[in-house]
């Protein structure tokens, strides 16, 4: 059994799909028409307006709230608006204008109503960037020049000075353009910044394509051996490597493994090492002789600053061993499936890959028991950190084995991960690898007289070219 739990990206929204500046720019129109809209006066708008733009001050507030029961509908069934947001800046620069007009021409209320126009501007740079913003500015300079000053379209109330020069003098135009080119730059750095997010998921989601073909989906079946597998990396591509692969009916490659460099940059090492470990395991070599073979290729590679702890190991369900050799990781454990059972740390004192450019790799064969269980791990598990700053550690570890120790190698993998995260309040860290292997208690095979300590000889050796 396989169990990943990994983050996925989302899907690109929909096309006009109605957003949370949408939203956002709902809730302040209907803040807006309630604190305003339902003054006595909005209904009996200035005689100094033609009857159309009485209308229109008129029309304003219901237009407002109907667009604003549109807008939370469409956020909630998802479903588009044809020009939402044009039509939402039409009606925001009116309800604003039907606010102002609700007042005497002496009330104060008008200057910092007007004020809104500011915010109405910068919804429209927002959505719309440079040009909808400075026309919008424009426009909501006009309108606060026509209602606020009492202007009209022939020039100013005593016919000395035009209107324009009055906008400019007299108005809000020049602070509105400006709120207008700064609200559009900082639009714009937000596209960019977006853009840049965009590429990045992009990235993160092809990566993570690739670290899925590179770990297996299912794990291998053999008689005579039950193995589960749990993996929880800490972000959408991990640093952690597992595999398993059938050497022929009776035998199993085992690999786990941590790159200290997370992300795609731990990901792009990762892929080099498991590239060249399955070359060597199609070559035929021991697990020594494999190190020795990735450690030769991907040496250079990772220097000056990467290296990688790997346990690579073959089982032999007939023959009841395991061969192995720990390249500078976490010792997995060996318990035994006695009524007391013993814990044996998995340990041969060899160097990390990528550690040093010529390292001897040593290599221990074991013997297995039937009800025997191999539990590997990464430090994700076993460095979990309460609120203490304590670490899970080896030993809780052990004690989730034994309380846990006859349930499938499945089950056991994730009640490991589930105590360390409970352990840690679910602050995951890094990567989260718990990869468990059972003998069966009725498993077939051989009894074998090798001991902890002795070594069977080496199948098949490898070394570099003299010249290489």
């Amino acid at each position: 059994m396989l169990w990943r739990d990994v983050a996925r990206p989302r899907s690109d929204e929909a096309p006009f799909a109605t957003d949370e500046s949408d939203v956002a720019a709902a809730l302040t129109r209907a803040a807006f028409i309630i604190a305003f809209a339902v003054a006595p006066g909005i209904r009996q708008a200035p005689a100094m307006l033609l009857p159309i733009e009485r209308a229109l001050v008129r029309a304003a507030p219901p237009v407002a709230s109907l667009l604003c029961v549109l807008v939370f509908a469409s956020y909630l069934w998802h479903f588009r608006v044809p020009a939402k947001r044009t039509v939402a800046i039409v009606v925001d620069l009116l309800l604003v204008t039907s606010a102002i007009s609700a007042f005497p021409p002496s009330a104060p209320q008008r200057q910092w109503i007007a004020s809104v126009y500011y915010l109405v501007i910068m919804v429209s740079a927002i959505w719309f960037r440079r040009s909808g913003a400075l026309l919008v500015a424009v426009t909501a300079a006009w309108l606060d020049g026509v209602f606020r000053l009492n202007l009209n379209t022939a020039g100013s109330p005593d016919g000395g000075t035009p209107l324009p020069w009055l906008l400019i003098n007299e108005g809000q135009m020049i602070p509105m353009v400006m709120i207008a080119v700064a609200s559009s730059y900082v639009a714009i750095a937000r596209d960019r910044d977006h853009q840049h997010a965009s590429l990045l998921e992009h990235e993160m989601t092809m990566a993570r394509r690739l670290q899925d073909r590179m770990l297996p989906d299912d794990l291998p079946t053999m008689p005579g051996i039950d193995l589960g597998l749990m993996f929880l990396p800490a972000r959408a591509v991990g640093g952690d490597l597992y595999d398993a692969i059938a050497l022929d009916a009776h035998r199993l490659f085992l690999c786990v493994g941590d790159m200290p460099g997370k992300s795609v940059y731990g990901l792009v090492h990762l892929s080099l090492i498991h590239s060249h470990m399955r070359a060597g395991v199609r070559r035929g070599l021991t697990p020594a002789a494999i190190a020795e073979f990735v450690n030769h290729n991907v040496y250079e590679a990772l220097q000056p600053n990467s290296y990688a702890p790997l346990f690579l190991g073959v089982l032999d369900a007939e023959l009841r061993t395991l061969t192995f050799v720990n390249c500078g990781h976490l010792p997995p454990l060996l318990v035994r499936g006695d009524e007391e059972p013993e814990v044996i740390e998995l340990f041969t004192g060899s160097i990390v890959v990528g550690g040093t450019q010529r390292p001897n790799y040593n290599q221990k064969t074991i013997g297995l028991r039937p009800g025997d269980l191999i539990v590997a791990y990464t430090d994700g598990i076993t460095e979990a950190r309460n609120r203490k700053r304590e670490e899970f550690g080896v030993r809780r570890m052990v004690d989730v084995i034994r309380e846990y120790r006859d349930a499938s190698p499945a089950e056991l993998a994730g009640e490991i991960a589930a105590a360390a995260n409970r352990f840690s309040g679910n602050a995951k860290g890094d990567d989260e690898t718990v990869f468990v292997i059972r003998v069966a208690a009725d498993a077939g095979g051989r009894e074998t007289s090798v001991s902890p300590q002795e070594e069977l000889p080496d199948e098949t050796a490898w070394a570099p070219d003299p010249g290489s």
